[in-house]
Formats: C-alpha cells, structure tokens, sequence
C-alpha cells in the first residue's frame, strides 16, 4: 500500500523523492565493513542498507571522536545527468512485465 501511494506521488513529480528515511552508515570496529542504522532505530541488515541508499540522497557528516563536526553538501547517488542517460537508454523499467517509464529507481534501469 505504501509503495503503491509513493508509486503515484512520484508519477505527478518525476525525479521526486520519496520520503526522508535517516540512515547511519559507519564502518564496523575493524574499518572494514559498511554498519548501517535508521536514526534512533535498529541496525539494518546489509540488503535494508542497500536498498535504502540506493538512488538516495546522501548528506555526508563528519565526526571526531563520536562528535559532529561538520556535514557535507547533499548529493545524489544517482545524479540527473545519469538518470537521464538511463532513461534515454532504457526507456522503462527493465523487470520483466513492467514497461514502467516514470518514477523508477536507477537499479530498475538496465
């Protein structure tokens, strides 16, 4: 249900987002492994993590010592300059039967 009234959202305004959904993402204790959590939420499996980053919207903060010290500039995961090559390519939703054009993640572009 939920992703079906986002579906029609995103159809009147193309290339809008969703929602905002805030995502922690660190490395785990050894630096080598991405460890993600929804702000003041559960930690996230790694195909939650995947799922809700992919074609985001990412602000970057910087800490020291567990405290903020400064945030970067927004930037997209999948900027319009590609989404737009991928539609050009593409021209719908490459999962089979769909035929979608409007409102698709960049991962439903072939």
């Amino acid at each position: 249900l939920v992703e079906a009234g986002w579906a029609a959202d995103v159809a009147a305004r193309p290339h809008g987002q969703h929602t905002t959904v805030v995502v922690h993402v660190d490395l785990d204790k050894d630096g080598e492994k991405p460890v993600a959590a929804l702000h003041l939420g559960p930690v996230l499996t790694d195909e939650e993590r995947r799922y809700l980053t992919c074609d985001a919207t990412c602000e970057v903060w910087f800490e020291r010592h567990g405290q903020p010290i400064g945030a970067g500039r927004s930037a997209r995961t999948v900027n319009r300059r590609l989404r737009r090559a991928l539609e050009h390519r593409d021209r719908c939703c490459a999962v089979p039967g769909c035929g979608a054009t409007r409102g698709l993640h960049a991962h439903h572009l072939r």
